[in-house]
């Protein structure tokens, strides 16, 4: 299971969104932005990937869309950086074992302007240091 998964779960447990992997329903996305709002994505390496022994660090980025409130959005984006920014241990019970987990600019979402319909969105690029299992 990729490292966006698991961050998907876990987001999911916090309550910042709701992954579902087979179906729809939610409105966390792996490698995809559905075209509803208030939707997070989670992009598999978005950045270089080293490895050192057992070790990985690899990219993710997260995109959010909100709505059309700049407000409500910001804070939902807000809720999934705290979330992970300097998490370390285990997203999921059986998951890779996080060593860390931080933003690149360590100032939270960065905003990205708005899509044809107006919906606020944000971007977040962490760097995730795992030990494979």
């Amino acid at each position: 299971m990729s490292i966006a998964e698991q961050m998907a779960m876990y987001l999911s447990t916090e309550g910042a969104g709701l992954y579902t992997s087979d179906s729809d329903e939610g409105n966390i996305y792996i490698d995809q932005l559905s075209e509803k709002t208030n939707v997070i994505g989670l992009y598999n390496k978005a950045g270089a990937a080293e490895r050192v022994e057992s070790y990985r660090k690899i990219g993710i980025q997260l995109l959010y869309r909100g709505d059309t409130n700049p407000i409500e959005s910001y804070m939902s984006a807000e809720h999934c950086f705290s979330e992970l920014q300097g998490f370390h241990g285990k997203f999921i019970p059986l998951g890779n074992f996080i060593v860390s987990c931080f933003s690149q600019s360590g100032g939270g979402p960065e905003g990205i302007g708005q899509d044809q319909n107006g919906n606020f969105e944000y971007s977040i690029n962490f760097i995730v240091e795992f030990k494979f299992n």
